[in-house]
């Protein structure tokens, strides 16, 4: 389901049962916020999201995935995080993600995934 825009939104709170995307400009700089769970059935959105996000963001502005409302993210997620984060790299795009919690912060962290997905724990640091 598409929510219409009408507050600066780019694209619209596509969302599923367990998540809810949208995407705003701050700046130069793409934002998209994602409240909800990334796990096997919701990749599908997460991945839309992140082929949408390639064609709004250029050189040298961050695309900034704002994940502080996510309340899980499972290994296929941080695959797609991990993508797109080798994507934004070889474009010279920013990456950055804004996490301030466990279920996203705590996985990365373990993983050893931090200098591929550089987590800020919060959004005007991330735009920085």
């Amino acid at each position: 389901m598409i929510d219409q825009p009408g507050d600066g939104t780019l694209f619209a709170g596509r969302r599923s049962d367990l998540l809810t995307v949208r995407a705003q400009m701050h700046g130069q700089a793409l934002v998209v916020t994602f409240s909800g769970e990334i796990d096997l059935s919701t990749v599908d959105l997460v991945s839309w999201a992140i082929a949408e996000s390639a064609t709004m963001t250029f050189a040298p502005w961050p695309l900034v995935f704002d994940l502080r409302q996510v309340t899980f993210l499972n290994s296929s997620g941080i695959g797609l995080l991990i993508r797109c984060a080798q994507q934004c790299e070889a474009e010279g795009v920013p990456f950055r993600v804004v996490a301030e919690h466990g279920p996203v912060s705590r996985p990365i962290e373990l993983l050893g995934l931090a200098p591929v997905l550089p987590v800020y724990t919060d959004l005007e640091q991330a735009l920085q």
